[in-house]
């Protein structure tokens, strides 16, 4: 919100689902398209946003008909089978100025190393939080496809680095949260290394290379 202007811009939310930052796009004066694979889910979206424009389609491989200043994929790349293809095609609808944003988990983080770990040591696959995620990421694995598919990271950031919501849960059966917990997000130290790399969500804002 605060590396580029957001107001009067063109935002593409991809895989926009129930439309909570397909709301927020349009609070901060962008024009948003929202993209889903869903049509029912998508029909909710258009019915709470209704200032939006709304496309169904694979994110991979959909023509959104034009190009936009910001591209938007929260938590989406790690379900998506051609991870590749989708960058590329997110490339092709981005602007020559414009910022691809993407979040999803990461890898190097200490809720992986746990939570995962707890399910490795039950002999059970562990997918994170969603058993619909196909792969996990992390900064060198998204930096690299990223990369690989004509775009430059300028920024990352990361969000939960330290797991109370899985701790408590197993040690206590349920969910204890206080602000403490999220001291990194608090003190604005979650876009600065080594904070901006090992949270359990992992964001990037990329640009295209010329």
């Amino acid at each position: 919100k605060n590396l580029f202007p957001v107001k009067g811009k063109t935002v593409a939310d991809i895989g926009a689902g129930g439309g909570i930052w397909t709301r927020f796009w349009l609070n901060e004066g962008a024009k948003v398209m929202a993209l889903d694979l869903g049509r029912p889910i998508l029909e909710g979206n258009k019915m709470w946003n209704p200032g939006a424009e709304f496309i169904q389609g694979d994110a991979a491989t959909v023509n959104l008909r034009k190009n936009f200043d910001i591209i938007f994929s929260k938590d989406l790349i790690e379900h998506i089978p051609d991870d590749k293809a989708f960058l590329r095609n997110m490339a092709s609808h981005l602007k020559e100025e414009g910022h691809l944003v993407i979040t999803t988990q990461n890898s190097f983080s200490l809720n992986y190393l746990i939570e995962g770990g707890c399910y490795f040591l039950l002999g059970k696959k562990w997918r994170g939080w969603d058993p619909t995620h196909l792969r996990f990421y992390n900064f060198w694995s998204l930096r690299r496809k990223l990369d690989e598919t004509g775009f430059t990271p300028i920024k990352f950031w990361s969000t939960y680095h330290f797991p109370y919501l899985f701790l408590s849960r197993a040690l206590l059966r349920r969910e204890v949260e206080w602000e403490g917990f999220q001291l990194a997000e608090l003190l604005r130290l979650n876009d600065k290394a080594p904070f901006s790399l090992t949270g359990w969500c992992i964001g990037v804002i990329a640009k295209k290379r010329n």
